[in-house]
């Protein structure tokens, strides 16, 4: 697992000042929110009203765009998508568990019917599937779970 704490990030992040943020057209540094537009009557400057929210320092010229990319609307829905990500990967995890043990019983059944065997055809109650179909698809839906347990 990656070393960090979404909560922790969540909760940084509905503190922060809500973005969107942009950088400063004359001190390239400067990471600033808007909070008068252009031609808003209430505006003190031409171009609207602006708060400094970050500065990027001596490593401007990439940190800047960066740190106005990762505002805390853009984390809140990365966390969203992941913990939606998560939920997913463990609905498919009991789809897997399911299927593995629906399978299960057929594979036993043709094992213990030897069924195809002796390429007889004598399908008994498992429609057109050989052992060895069986045992793969059990043994895949085995390994898939699995690895997505070890992932």
């Amino acid at each position: 697992m990656a070393d960090y704490d979404l909560n922790k990030m969540e909760a940084a992040a509905r503190a922060a000042t809500p973005g969107p943020w942009v950088r400063d057209g004359h001190h390239m540094s400067r990471i600033l929110k808007c909070v008068r537009e252009r031609g808003d009557p209430e505006a003190k400057h031409i171009c609207g009203d602006f708060i400094d929210v970050a500065d990027a320092g001596e490593n401007w010229m990439v940190d800047a765009p960066f740190i106005v990319e990762v505002n805390p609307a853009a984390i809140l829905s990365l966390i969203s998508d992941h913990r939606a990500a998560l939920a997913e990967v463990e609905r498919l995890r009991g789809l897997l568990s399911e299927a593995g043990k629906v399978l299960e019983p057929f594979a036993e059944e043709a094992e213990t019917k030897g069924i195809c065997k002796d390429n007889s055809h004598n399908w008994g109650t498992v429609a057109a599937c050989t052992t060895g179909e069986l045992r793969a698809a059990r043994d895949l839906s085995t390994r898939i779970e699995k690895e997505i347990g070890n992932g």
